[in-house]
């Protein structure tokens, strides 16, 4: 799955955000350009919105190794096709609706996972990586 960044301000992200992240309208996500795409490696459901799990432009894999989730506001879809690498995890809203969380399977299955991306640890950082090159392979094979 692929996204074009169409939006960087707050002024487009939900404001349920704004009181979760201390986020407002005058805000901006430097670190996504618009009209840049970006492959997605998972999809969330987070404050029952959509979020794409996307490596910004200031991901290098190496000092600042993780990627970070972004509400789906400020993209588009150019691509749709999800990766043949993702599962699905049901989400329930007080009995009101159901939505998945869609991704590869350690970060569904390990509610660890994400975080020791996010705090550099090498054995997730590694796992991600591998995952990384394999979703990033496909998606370029997929738009060619």
């Amino acid at each position: 799955m692929r996204v074009k960044c169409v939006y960087n301000t707050g002024k487009y992200t939900p404001k349920d955000f704004f009181v979760q992240y201390n986020w407002n309208e005058e805000m901006k996500f430097a670190e996504l350009t618009i009209g840049k795409e970006y492959t997605v490696y998972a999809v969330f459901i987070l404050f029952n919105h959509p979020c794409y799990l996307i490596c910004s432009d200031i991901y290098d894999g190496v000092s600042y190794q993780h990627p970070m989730f972004y509400p789906a506001t400020l993209f588009e879809v150019t691509d749709d096709m999800p990766s043949k690498y993702w599962i699905k995890r049901k989400i329930n809203f007080n009995n009101e609706c159901d939505m998945n969380d869609v991704g590869f399977p350690d970060i569904l299955n390990d509610e660890y996972f994400y975080g020791g991306v996010v705090e550099g640890y090498e054995k997730e950082v590694q796992i991600f990586q591998r995952w990384k090159r394999l979703i990033d392979r496909e998606a370029e094979h997929h738009s060619l």
